[in-house]
């Protein structure tokens, strides 16, 4: 399974926490910080990755307005329509920030904090 990982730069090292537990756990996973190639187009590398996930993590952050994970809400909303309904959207909530309209509906995780991945991180509710 291959998962995205959004996230602002606020939340870098939450999410290479993350994708480094998901990546122990067998799921391959896509995070800018660490393959968005030098040079790369961003746009392109970013839509290229959105499109082949099948599952997508977004972290989202009381201190959260990162142009850059807008645009990932952005590339993913206007695909929303066409993802098939087994490939999971899953915000990940950290604190208390304000949840971006497409994902409101969404069942998601409320974490207080990221330090370390348990398997308690299945509940809805959980430290990370």
């Amino acid at each position: 399974m291959k998962v995205y990982i959004s996230h602002s730069t606020e939340n870098s090292s939450a999410a290479l926490k993350l994708s480094d537990a998901l990546g122990k756990r067998g799921f391959e996973n896509w995070l800018k910080a660490r393959d968005l190639p030098l040079g790369g187009d961003w746009k392109e590398e970013v839509d290229r990755a959105v499109k082949a996930a099948d599952a997508w993590l977004f972290l989202i952050g009381p201190d959260d307005s990162d142009r850059w994970q807008r645009f990932e809400f952005q590339a993913l909303a206007e695909m929303e329509l066409d993802v098939d309904p087994s490939r999971a959207i899953i915000p990940v909530v950290i604190g208390n920030p304000d949840v971006p309209g497409f994902l409101k509906t969404r069942q998601y995780i409320q974490v207080d904090r990221i330090r370390s991945i348990s398997r308690r991180s299945r509940t809805k509710r959980c430290r990370l």
